[in-house]
Parts: structure tokens; C-alpha cells; sequence
């Protein structure tokens, strides 16, 4: 991912009541706020429409994608074989059409006829093909390669052990608009997989031509309703309407903003300049915004995040002893108070076909579990004389601090020695995936697939695996499944896999989103669904 500048914060020596801590960031944010903020702002009609997005991309190379905000720029700049339509369902995208045979082991695919890129070049089979092998190249550091590994022989070609000419994904020889995918095993979710950015066609004639900066705006093309027009870290990013597309979209351009602090997105909103933003811990609402206010639960899931491939959290007694004293529901519900719901296992809830998997202690009075912790520190050799001393991470926002600070107290409650490090967005994933960090608050949300949300820990997964965990009965049960085209069967043994996760204490979960939103009244074509995605093509302002 491109770096960007850090911005760290390390806190210590806490005051004695980390709740303090915690009323003094619910109150700083009702002290800034605006005295008129219950009046009804006159807006005129806007000829862009402006949106907030959580943070600033890393990258918008495609194949290299690793965030959430860099999907929400390029969803809407590519047309890959299937995409979402308004509500989240997938629809068919450059492809027409697409045929599976009986055995599931191969997908045709037919594009559409006089598809071109925004300069005008055809849109061919052929670079479906060279995206896959891009994303699949041992020499792309693609996070999210995981998502073509359905693919025949892609986990070897990515590993570098075969030839990119040998992955399951070719042109028929009789027809430039065919494309054929082979799998190594039957897989009922890889459409799932073919929206996301990894399975994004390639321009190979501008990415030769520019190799290392094809996907910056001055060489851009795309194929989908949006091409990128500017990029200016820190400010903004603009998109203008693909006049190739088929169906031009109403809105002529797009302006995306990358905000961090809650409180500046919001009066933005309220002074007319964005039309819609993620609510964060906003001051109350005046009646006319919760007239518009969203709330949609999504699929998606936060956590803790130990780095098991070190010294102290190497040790399951003592990710055990951390996870212990986290009260799930005090922090969202009496600290956060943003409407998400405590998770308890590492699958969200909201998954179609999922049967959870709790935290063992789950049901354990918390004082019990305080004494557990503190034994399971003693016989680790931390007391009050030899203190365990740690670094909290998290991304910087006033939802995220309040949710560190909550959670540096419960463990300081146990004589340990917290502090606190906050970074920006990119950094802080970037710092993540090189394995520097102790500890972090970490989020990741995928199709609604379960095995999904647990493959990140599979142990030869380098690029989401950020805590390194390891256990070889895990990768067992997870290899299973993934090879089990039977839904029900295949789900089991995900449980199973799931239930070794929760009993080795991998990570803590805290928990799944609920999405709040203002969105200007007069904005069309806005659907609230699970994974809060809004293609910017069906958008358009009301008559």
C-alpha cells in the first residue's frame, strides 16, 4: 500500500478512573458543537454531488486493494463480470451472461458486445484474464489474492510454484468475448468473489505503456460508470461520469472526501458542502435529521488483534487473560452508544448461514473472570513488582479512541501497563500487515460468506493473517470446507474451525457494525442494505 503520513499519539500514565477518560471524549464532542445545530440550513441545488469517505485511500491500484474506502472509489471506476446493484444483489456487470457446468468445476462467462474502455479501446476476455494473473503474480503484493484462490492451480501460481499461463482462467480460442474459469474445487460463493477488486479487468495497453502508475488519474482509463479525474491526498477525490458507459449515470461528477474527525464531517453536512456522511459521535440530532438519519446493520466485524508471532501473546494463556476482563457490552452499548451490536465470536451474527461460535467464558460472572486473568498473569510471571507492559493500536476517530481508552482501563484494572497509539487509516494496516504491533483494534468485512471471515487466519495467509496465528487443525478443517460444495456441510465444518479460533483466543471480537448515515433528503436511488454500498450510477437528485 502507498504510505502516508503517521499521525501518533501515545498516551500514559492514565488518570485512576479510565472512565473519566472516557465522559471526557463523550462530552468533548457536544462542546464543539454548533449552538444553531437544530436549525434547518437553507441548501441550494447542488451540481456535485459530495460525499465523506473514513479515511484516505492507500492506493487505487486495483489488484493491490487492501481497504474498505479504496473499494468505494473503485466499485464505481470498474465493471467487473458481476456487481452490486443498489440494494447490494448481485447483478450481471460485463458479463451478459454466464452458464456453469454440472460437475461446478467450470464457469463460462459472455461479455457484453461493444463494451470499450473510457478511451475508447474494446473491452475483451483478455483482460479479465491479465487481471487475474496480475493479482495472482508472486510479484503483486495483493492482500486480498485470497479472493481468486477458487481458481484452478491460483494458489500455486501465486506461491510462484506454477506459471501464471497455467491458472484456471483463459479466452475461448473461437470467441474474444468468452471467458472460461476453471476451479480446483466446486465453489457456491465465487460470484462473491468476482465484484471485488482482485477479479477488476486489466488495461493492459495503458498498464504496459505506463507500467507502476497506470492507475494514477493522468494515465487512467476504466470501464466502469466513473473514471478518476483527480486525486489530491488529503483533500479530495474527484470522479467524472464515463461517457463509454452504456447507461451514462446522472450524477456528472463526484466529489469524495477523506475525513477523520466525526465532528468536522458533521457540520460539513449540516453547512450543505457534503450530501451524505457516516454519523460518528455527532452532538444530538436536531428533529429534521433524525427525520433522515439511516441505521443499517452490516456485514462486517471489529476486533483485537494479538500478534501471536511474538513474545508475550505467543501464549494462550495469556491472549486468554487480556480477553478475559473485555466487556463487550459495556463498551458499545454504555461507552460507544453508537447503535452496534457486541459480538461474541469472530463470524458476524448477521451472516445468513452461521451458527456462532461464542467466547468460552462468555457466560463466566466477570468477577470470576477478573480472577482468572489475574492468576493466568501471575503464573506468566507479571505482577505488580514485574508489570506486563503493552501498546494498544487503533486508527484515529473519536468512536475508536473511546473504544481504546475503555478497554486500556479494563486491562489496567488487571496492573497493566497500557498506552496508546494512534495512526492514521493506511498506516495503520500498513504497520499491521509487517507485523509491527503488540496488540491492535482492527475491522474486516467481506461478502456473506463465513468461511470468509475466519480464512484470514489460516496460517499460510501472509497478507490478512495479522496476528500470525497458527494451528494446523484449523487449516485442516478450514481446507475441508472449502473443498465441500454442500452449503449446510460446508458451513459445519467453518463452525468447527471457528470453535478452535474462540478456544485459542486468536483474537477478541467486539463487534459488528451498524452503519449510520444522513443522507440529503433530496438524494435517489440511496438503498440501505448489509454491506452500505452505494453505486454512485443509480444516484440522482429527486425532480
Amino acid at each position: 500500500m502507498k504510505p502516508t503520513a503517521q499521525s501518533s499519539v501515545t498516551t500514559s500514565n492514565a488518570p485512576a478512573s479510565w472512565r473519566a477518560w472516557v465522559l471526557l471524549a463523550m462530552t468533548s464532542c457536544a462542546a464543539c458543537s454548533d449552538p444553531g445545530a437544530g436549525q434547518e440550513l437553507e441548501r441550494h441545488s447542488p451540481q456535485t454531488l459530495h460525499l465523506s469517505i473514513e479515511g484516505e485511500p492507500g492506493t487505487l491500484d486495483p489488484h493491490t486493494f487492501n481497504l474498505a474506502v479504496e473499494f468505494q472509489v473503485l466499485a464505481n471506476a470498474y465493471r467487473p463480470l458481476v456487481e452490486l446493484d443498489a440494494g447490494a444483489n448481485i447483478v450481471p456487470g460485463a458479463a451478459a451472461h454466464w452458464k456453469t457446468s454440472e460437475d461446478g468445476l467450470q464457469w463460462t462467462f459472455d461479455l457484453r458486445e461493444g463494451m470499450t474502455w473510457s478511451d475508447g479501446v474494446p473491452v475483451t476476455a483478455a483482460n479479465f484474464v491479465a487481471g487475474f494473473r496480475r493479482t495472482l503474480s508472486p510479484a503483486t503484493p495483493a492482500p486480498y489474492a485470497e479472493n481468486l484462490y477458487p481458481l484452478k492451480n491460483a494458489e500455486a501460481v501465486k506461491a510462484g510454484k506454477q506459471p501464471t499461463e497455467t491458472l484456471g482462467a483463459y479466452v475461448d480460442p473461437a470467441n474474444p468475448l468468452r471467458l472460461i474459469i476453471e476451479l480446483d474445487d466446486p465453489n457456491p460463493y465465487l460470484l462473491s468473489y468476482l465484484y471485488t477488486p482482485p477479479a477488476f479487468p486489466l488495461p493492459e495497453h495503458v498498464a504496459s505503456a505506463h507500467p507502476g502508475t497506470w492507475f494514477r488519474a493522468e494515465h487512467w482509463v476504466s470501464n466502469g460508470a466513473y473514471v478518476l479525474h483527480e486525486w489530491v491526498p488529503k483533500s479530495h477525490i474527484t470522479l467524472v461520469a464515463n461517457p463509454r458507459y452504456p447507461d451514462v449515470p446522472a450524477m456528472a461528477e463526484v466529489v469524495m472526501h477523506p475525513i477523520d474527525d466525526e465532528q468536522t464531517e458533521y457540520n460539513r453536512f449540516r453547512s450543505g458542502e457534503l450530501h451524505a456522511i457516516t454519523l460518528g459521535n455527532a452532538p444530538k440530532l436536531s428533529e429534521t435529521e433524525q427525520q433522515i438519519l439511516r441505521s443499517t446493520p452490516q456485514i462486517g466485524i471489529s476486533y483485537v488483534a494479538f500478534n501471536t508471532d511474538a513474545a508475550p501473546f505467543d501464549r494462550l494463556e495469556m491472549r486468554r487473560a487480556l480477553s478475559l476482563v473485555i466487556d463487550q457490552r459495556l463498551i458499545i452499548d454504555d461507552i460507544v452508544r453508537m447503535g452496534h451490536l457486541p459480538a461474541f465470536s469472530l463470524i458476524p451474527d448477521s451472516l445468513s448461514a452461521h451458527d456462532p461460535v461464542p467466547l468460552p467464558h462468555l457466560n463466566t460472572p466477570m468477577e470470576e473472570r477478573r480472577r482468572i486473568a489475574r492468576r493466568l498473569l501471575r503464573d506468566n510471571g507479571y505482577d505488580a513488582g514485574n508489570p506486563l507492559e503493552l501498546t494498544l493500536r487503533y486508527i484515529g476517530s473519536l468512536t475508536n479512541k473511546k473504544m481504546a481508552v475503555a478497554i486500556m482501563g479494563m486491562w489496567q484494572e488487571l496492573g497493566i501497563d497500557v498506552r496508546l497509539q494512534q495512526s492514521e487509516l493506511a498506516v495503520h494496516y500498513r504497520d499491521l500487515g509487517a507485523g509491527d504491533f503488540t496488540v491492535a483494534l482492527a475491522a474486516f468485512s467481506q461478502a456473506d460468506v463465513p468461511e470468509r471471515f475466519i480464512d484470514a487466519y489460516a496460517s499460510d495467509d501472509p497478507n490478512l493473517n495479522l496476528g500470525r496465528y497458527r494451528n494446523e487443525e484449523f487449516d485442516r478443517l478450514l481446507t475441508a470446507a472449502q473443498q465441500q460444495i454442500d452449503i449446510p456441510a460446508r458451513v459445519a465444518l467453518v463452525n468447527r474451525a471457528e470453535g478452535i479460533l474462540m478456544h485459542d483466543y486468536a483474537a477478541i471480537p467486539l463487534y459488528t457494525p451498524v452503519r449510520r448515515r444522513l443522507v440529503d433528503r433530496r438524494l435517489q436511488g440511496w438503498e440501505d442494505n448489509l454491506y452500505d454500498a452505494h453505486p454512485l450510477r443509480y444516484l440522482h437528485w429527486a425532480d
